[in-house]
C-alpha cells in the first residue's frame, strides 16, 4: 500500500514538471499504520547476540568458562576444574583416570600404535611429527582405505607399527617394529608396517617479492611384516590432539550444531558444512537412530566414552564392552594367536567397564586453559591479540571455526550404571 501511494506521488510530480495547465490538487498519502513489532537483534546458534570483529567480550579469555584455568607451564593441559578439586570424591575419580590414562594396561596389543593414552597425547597435549624418517611414529598415525573408503584386507583401516614386544620391561620400541614378510608365516608377531615422511620442499614469491619456502609431506610405508597391500590404497595421517575441551563439546546442544549446517552454501559466503550423522554404539533402545558425530577427524563418534572406548582398541589393542575386538585382521594369523592367549576381565574383554568409566570422566573433566595474551588485572587485551582477532573476523575465519558456543548441562558418565568409587591404583 505504501509503495503504491509513493509511486503515484511520483507520478503526479512528473506531470507538473511537464508543464501541463491543468490544476493539480495535492492530496496527503493515507496513513500508514504498522503494526508494534519490537526490533529484534540478530543471534546466533546459541540464541545470543553475534560476536563482532572490533569489539571484544569481557569474558572472552574464559575459554572453558567457569572450567577455565591459569595454567601456562608443561602441565597446563593436564589440570582438574576447580568444582572437581573441590569434591573430595569426584577428585578421586579424577586421579583414578588420570593413572590409567598415563599407564599401559598390561593387556596392550598384540599389535599397536601406542601403549597408553599418554603415549599419543603427549602431557595431555598434541602429538609430534618424528624428526626424521628413521623416527618411528608413537603420537600420530596413518589410516587406510581404498579409493571407495574400503579398508585393506590385511592390514584394516590403520597401521598398527609395534607390536607388544616393544612394550615390554626391559625391551625398547625398535623391539616391536615390523619386518618385511616377518608375519607372514604366521608364527612370529611384529607390527604391522613402517611409516614415516619425506618433505618436500615448495617454494615460491608472495606479491611483494619475499621468499618463501613451505614443506610438503609425502607419507611412505616399508617393511610390510604380512605382504603387499592391496591395489589403489591411500594414506591418511592422524596427529594427536590435546585432548581438554571434550567434555564441553559433547554438551553443545544438538540442535545448536545442526543451526550451522549450510550444505548448499545458502548464505553464499563460499563455505558449506554438512553435519555427520552416526550411530550412537550405546543406544540400547535397539532403533539405531542417529545422531551428531562430534569426535575424530572426521566427526565419526557421538560421545566421549565412545571415543575413548574406540582409542583403546584401535590404538592400544585393548578390548573394551563398546569395543571389544583385536586389532588383528582375519588374515593375521601370528596377531591372532597372541591375542587368545592375552588374560582377560572375566572373559570377555582386556579393561573394565570400573576403569573405562574413570578414563572417560577424566578425558571429560580436564579443565581448559584461559586465553593468552589478557592482563587479568588490568582486565586489557595485548596489541598482537586484539589485531589477531580482528583479521580472523574480516577474513571470516569465523565461516568455519565458531566462535563461540553454548553448553547445555552436562551429564554424567554415559555407562549409567557404572558407580565410580575409591582409587585404581
Amino acid at each position: 500500500m505504501y509503495k503504491s501511494a509513493l509511486i503515484f506521488i511520483l507520478a503526479a510530480s512528473l506531470v507538473a514538471c511537464g508543464g501541463s495547465s491543468e490544476k493539480i490538487v495535492e492530496v496527503d498519502p493515507p496513513e500508514i499504520i504498522s503494526p508494534d513489532i519490537p526490533v529484534q537483534p540478530a543471534v546466533d546458534h546459541s540464541g545470543l547476540v553475534p560476536l563482532m570483529a572490533d569489539v571484544i567480550e569481557k569474558n572472552e579469555y574464559l575459554s572453558g568458562g567457569e572450567t577455565t584455568v591459569f595454567v601456562s607451564n608443561k602441565n597446563a593441559f593436564g589440570r582438574k576444574p576447580a568444582a572437581i578439586a573441590e569434591d573430595f570424591q569426584l577428585d578421586g575419580h579424577f586421579t583414578s583416570g588420570d593413572h590409567l590414562f598415563r599407564t599401559p594396561d598390561n593387556n596392550i596389543g598384540p599389535i599397536l600404535s601406542t601403549g597408553s593414552c599418554q603415549g599419543c597425547h603427549l602431557n595431555d597435549g598434541r602429538g609430534v611429527v618424528p624428526a626424521d624418517p628413521t623416527i618411528p611414529m608413537s603420537s600420530m598415525l596413518v589410516k587406510l582405505a581404498d579409493s571407495t573408503g574400503k579398508a585393506d584386507p590385511i592390514y584394516g583401516d590403520q597401521i598398527q607399527p609395534f607390536s607388544v614386544d616393544g612394550f615390554i620391561d626391559g625391551n625398547t620400541l625398535a623391539a616391536g617394529l615390523s619386518k618385511h614378510d616377518g608375519s607372514v608365516s604366521g608364527t612370529e608377531l611384529y607390527g604391522e608396517a613402517f611409516p614415516f615422511i619425506v618433505f618436500e620442499p615448495i617454494t615460491g614469491q608472495y606479491p611483494d617479492g619475499t621468499a618463501y619456502e613451505l614443506r610438503n609431506p609425502v607419507y611412505k610405508i616399508k617393511d610390510l611384516s604380512y605382504g603387499a597391500f592391496v591395489d589403489d590404497i591411500h594414506f591418511s595421517a592422524r596427529i594427536a590432539p590435546q585432548a581438554f575441551g571434550v567434555g564441553l563439546l559433547g554438551a553443545i546442544p544438538q540442535e545448536n550444531l545442526l543451526k550451522l549446517v549450510d550444505e548448499n552454501d545458502s548464505d553464499n559466503d563460499g563455505i558449506s558444512g554438512r553435519a555427520s550423522m552416526v550411530i550412537n554404539a550405546l543406544d540400547k533402545t535397539g532403533t539405531e537412530s542417529k545422531v551428531i558425530g562430534r569426535f575424530t577427524y572426521k566427526a565419526q563418534n557421538p560421545n566421549v566414552l565412545q571415543q575413548v572406548a574406540e582409542a583403546y582398541g584401535g590404538d592400544m589393542g585393548v578390548s573394551t564392552t563398546i569395543s571389544s575386538s583385536e586389532p588383528c585382521t582375519d588374515k593375521q594369523l601370528a596377531c591372532l594367536l597372541a591375542a587368545e592367549q592375552e588374560a582377560k576381565v572375566g572373559t570377555d574383554v582386556d579393561l573394565s567397564d570400573l576403569s573405562l568409566a574413570f578414563v572417560e570422566f577424566y578425558n571429560r573433566v580436564l579443565a581448559v586453559p584461559a586465553r593468552r595474551g589478557f592482563d587479568r588485572d588490568n582486565e586489557t587485551w595485548t596489541d598482537e591479540v586484539t589485531a589477531g582477532r580482528t583479521l580472523f573476523f574480516e577474513a571470516n575465519c569465523t565461516g568455519c571455526h565458531t566462535a563461540r558456543h553454548v553448553t547445555a548441562e552436562a551429564k554424567g558418565s554415559v555407562l549409567g550404571e557404572i558407580t565410580l568409587g575409591g582409587l585404581v591404583m
